[in-house]
């Protein structure tokens, strides 16, 4: 059973990854279109923030880091889990995008199912690398085991 001070080392660990998480794609984001758009990132609105969409950036990298901690509840299955997580993640992420006008907010249906389908396409390729990331760790962890029951 884990202590109330690691608990809050947990969270705060994992706010600080979504901080991290969340500010490089804003940065990443922001190098490609700065580099694929005519005129760059600044011509596409006048209405552009860069502290405004830095700090909810960062509040969408916390809105995915946090709820990882629904992993910890062994009694819930592995599916309800991702679920839960994929969620939250997604709901803190578009009312931030609705908000900062990342979706354009004239309701052109196909400008939204565009941006819901590169969305969901990021998604599943970070869940694929974290995917194989934890899928190498099980399998480390594995061979060690071997190793010492071999022993």
């Amino acid at each position: 059973m884990e202590t109330q001070k690691s608990i809050y080392k947990k969270i705060f660990e994992l706010i600080f990854f979504g901080i991290t998480w969340g500010s490089f794609w804003m940065v990443l984001t922001a190098i490609i279109i700065d580099n694929t758009t005519p005129g760059g990132l600044i011509s596409l609105s006048s209405d552009f923030n860069f502290t405004k969409n830095a700090l909810l950036s960062m509040l969408i990298g916390v809105g995915w880091s946090l709820p990882t901690l629904i992993y910890d509840v062994d009694r819930l299955p592995m599916l309800v889990k991702s679920l839960l997580h994929f969620a939250i993640g997604s709901t803190v992420f578009f009312i931030v995008a609705f908000y900062l006008g990342w979706i354009p907010v004239d309701f052109r249906w196909t400008a939204i199912l565009q941006f819901v389908v590169v969305y969901l396409l990021i998604f599943l390729a970070i869940w694929f690398l974290f995917y194989l990331y934890y899928r190498g760790q099980r399998d480390k962890i594995n061979r060690k085991l071997r190793e010492i029951n071999q022993e």
